[in-house]
Parts: structure tokens; C-alpha cells; sequence
């Protein structure tokens, strides 16, 4: 859950938007910090309400995602928000021929 850190919250390695509101930074640190599934899913619903009211991003653009692999090779997923397929490389199993 802590990428969106780097993001969205003030000062943040990869915002370079400059994007800034105190709430959406105690969120993410509240966030950061839960264990319930419940309770991270409503605070992720509150940071993204509050991001889209802020308008801290206009999502124009998405990288396209080309992905091949073996037949046999299973487990692989593409993940849109992500640039590299290797993502799950963990979970990836040969099936037999």
C-alpha cells in the first residue's frame, strides 16, 4: 500500500506534480499503516475521492503493455499500472506439455 507515498503524498520521490494536501498525506500514512483489509479499502476510497476532487492528476494517457510468454507458462498477469510484466514472477509455474 505505501507506493501511493511516493506519489501522491507531499514531497514524494515520484511527484512531480508537486502535488500537495494534508489530508490525502494523513490518509496515506494511515493507510500505510493498516492492517484490516476493510480499513485500508475505505481509506483508499477516501484518498481517491480526495484525489479526483483535487484533479491531482488527468489520467490522458496510459503506457501501452505488449506481453508474450511460453504456452505452457502459467500464473503470468499484465498489470496496466505497472511498466514491467515481472511484477508476479514469483507465481509463475511451467505447466506440463
Amino acid at each position: 500500500m505505501s507506493g501511493n507515498s511516493s506519489t501522491y503524498v507531499t514531497g514524494g520521490g515520484n511527484n512531480f506534480g508537486d502535488y500537495s494536501n494534508p489530508e490525502v498525506d494523513a490518509k496515506t500514512a494511515e493507510l500505510n499503516k493498516a492492517v484490516e483489509e476493510s480499513e485500508q479499502d475505505r481509506l483508499i476510497t477516501d484518498i481517491e475521492k480526495l484525489l479526483w476532487s483535487d484533479l491531482a492528476t488527468i489520467p490522458l494517457f496510459a503506457h501501452p503493455g505488449v506481453n508474450a510468454q511460453a504456452a505452457n507458462l502459467e500464473g503470468v498477469v499484465f498489470q496496466p499500472s505497472q511498466s514491467e510484466v515481472t511484477w508476479n514472477m514469483d507465481q509463475w509455474t511451467m505447466a506440463a506439455e
